[in-house]
C-alpha cells in the first residue's frame, strides 16, 4: 500500500498496519467506521481509504491518476461527502446498533 505523500500517516506505525490488515488477501472492506479526537485527521484518512478505493494503480492509492485525483477533491461520482447533520445522524444510529448487539 502506498502511504507516501500522506503526512497524517508520520509516525504512526500501529495505524498503517491497522489499515493494511483492511486490505488483506487483497480484499476491500465493504464498511469502516472512522473515529478519532481530531477531526481533521480523521478526514485525511476518510480521503486516504476513498482514495484507495478508487485508484486503478497497482500501488493504492497512487494519488495521480484522474481516479485518486477527483476523490480527494470530493468530486468522484460514486462519492458523496457528508455534512455535519448527516455525520451526527448516522454516529447515533451506528451507537445504537453497537449497543443493541452487545445486549445479547
Amino acid at each position: 500500500m502506498n502511504f507516501e505523500g500522506f503526512d497524517f500517516f508520520e509516525n504512526d506505525e500501529n495505524l498503517k498496519q491497522r489499515i493494511e490488515s483492511l486490505y488483506s488477501q487483497n480484499r476491500q472492506p465493504h464498511a469502516i467506521v472512522i473515529e478519532g479526537a481530531v477531526e481533521q485527521r480523521c478526514e485525511k484518512l476518510a480521503t486516504f481509504l476513498t482514495m484507495r478505493a478508487v485508484c486503478r494503480a497497482e500501488n493504492k492509492p497512487c494519488g495521480k491518476c484522474e481516479q485518486c485525483i477527483k476523490a480527494r477533491e470530493q468530486a468522484h461520482r460514486f462519492l458523496e461527502p457528508l455534512n455535519s447533520e448527516e455525520k451526527q445522524t448516522l454516529y447515533t444510529l451506528l451507537m445504537k446498533l453497537t449497543t443493541r448487539g452487545s445486549e445479547n
